[in-house]
């Protein structure tokens, strides 16, 4: 129900609580003297929507909720199927990139493993580098291939 603020006065509790003290007009004409916390800030001539609620010897008035939107559509068919595919794509193309992350960190791990195996005192930072990367190449071409591995320095 629709009511006009005519009063909108702040009090305190007796625990320190603040509410608002209201009197509100009805849009069948009667005045209702109410108390609420959901009023602190709202005018006098204000027009409000919500009802009165009885508690014993209180007379309390609960705003009423805007109605919330909905994000499924009026049925949910075709916009929760879209939804589900999108989902779907994303967890895949995260498997997807979760194991090329996985191969390729593997694959710089054991570059790394093998160019100081061989020995790198020799060698100037540029060629520890290339070597690194021939290795890490090599390893990432090779994957899963056990067949016929062929040494690359050969």
């Amino acid at each position: 129900m629709k009511y006009l603020i005519l009063k909108n006065e702040s009090k305190q509790s007796a625990k320190g609580n603040a509410y608002q003290m209201v009197t509100l007009k009805g849009e069948d004409g009667i005045h209702v003297e109410a108390s609420t916390f959901d009023l602190a800030g709202k005018a006098t001539n204000e027009t409000i929507e919500g009802e009165i609620v009885v508690n014993g010897k209180y007379t309390n008035f609960k705003l009423a909720m805007p109605p919330r939107p909905s994000f499924m559509g009026s049925k949910g068919g075709a916009s929760m199927t879209k939804a589900m595919d999108r989902k779907e794509t994303s967890i895949k193309s995260f498997q997807e990139n979760k194991e090329v992350s996985i191969k390729l960190s593997g694959a710089m791990r054991d570059a790394v493993l093998i160019v100081t195996a061989r020995g790198i005192s020799d060698l100037i930072p540029s060629e520890i580098q290339s070597e690194i990367l021939k290795w890490r190449n090599w390893l990432l071409a090779n994957h899963g291939d056990i067949t016929d591995v062929v040494d690359p320095t050969k």
